[in-house]
């Protein structure tokens, strides 16, 4: 767990920290770029220890209410965690998308991305790694799946749900 205690050494956290997490409350799209395999350091007890950045981007978001975060890398496929592990993976079952699933066509992660969206109505986070590299038939089907993905995030903030999708 990300911890801040009270005896924090001198040094300051990264600065995007707070950026990111103040722009978990207003925006529906977070690109992150940049050193993203680094280690980030963590404190408890005096103790640093250095925590790769899937841990940083799950304590962060499940301190800010976000319980459920979907998550597709090239490597490791689609993989969910947080609090509703058990349905999404029913759901996404029910649509042919079994998790681990790395070779993902753009419209199989869109219909991903529904099954969160589909959800108890609780906060949740779509994370796509390696977003530069999603490949595409054509143009336009790359331009139609991030078409769809900023109109559900959209149509989830409307209805007062908060559901962030984060580029890496």
């Amino acid at each position: 767990m990300l911890t801040f205690s009270s005896n924090t050494p001198a040094h300051d956290p990264p600065a995007w920290f707070d950026e990111f997490s103040s722009s978990l409350h207003y925006a529906s799209h977070l690109i992150l770029s940049g050193n993203i395999r680094d280690f980030f350091p963590t404190w408890d007890d005096e103790v640093t220890s250095f925590v790769n950045l899937d841990h940083v981007l799950e304590t962060l978001l499940k301190k800010h209410g976000i319980g459920t975060v979907l998550r597709h890398d090239p490597v490791g496929g689609l993989t969910v965690s947080g609090e509703d592990v058990g349905e999404i993976s029913d759901r996404l079952t029910e649509v042919d998308i079994p998790l681990g699933s790395a070779d993902l066509r753009l419209s199989q992660l869109a219909s991903a991305f529904r099954a969160l969206e589909d959800g108890a109505g609780k906060p949740a986070a779509l994370v796509v790694d390696y977003a530069s590299h999603l490949a595409a038939a054509t143009d336009a089907e790359r331009d139609a799946f991030f078409v769809q993905i900023d109109r559900q995030t959209r149509r989830q903030v409307d209805s007062g749900r908060r559901l962030v999708t984060i580029w890496l």
